[in-house]
């Protein structure tokens, strides 16, 4: 299987690659088979740029905001971890009072966690 590539300048000077296969702007999977990054590699990267470009830049957001940075950083921290708390408990309570929950694997647990407080309008 062949692969055509092309390379296009947009009107913002923006280099832009069109994958073309077969007159169609979808590559197979079996095309690409061994070319790409597995899923572990693919987290990983992710993880590390989300997590190093906030590492990175709470330096200087601190030291522009201050002491009251500080403050809300804690704040945050405090805050995202109670939500988090929260969140676990709520999942908790739902499986134990809907054991069709427990069955199988849940691919969206916020939606059935609004579904079961609020009826199809949570969801």
């Amino acid at each position: 299987m062949e692969i055509e590539v092309r390379y296009t300048k947009s009107s913002y000077e923006e280099e832009t690659v069109a994958v073309i296969n077969e007159g169609k702007p979808y590559v197979s999977p079996e095309a690409l088979h061994g070319k790409g990054l597995g899923v572990l590699t693919t987290c990983v990267f992710i993880v590390g740029v989300i997590a190093g470009s906030g590492f990175l830049t709470l330096p200087k957001a601190m030291d522009d905001a201050g002491w009251i940075g500080f403050v809300l950083v804690l704040v945050c921290c405090f805050l995202s971890a109670y939500t988090g708390d929260v969140l676990g408990k709520c999942w908790t309570l739902a499986q134990e009072r809907n054991p069709g929950l427990t069955q199988g694997c849940i691919r969206y647990p916020y939606p059935a966690i609004g579904e079961l407080a609020y009826g199809t309008f949570g969801r």
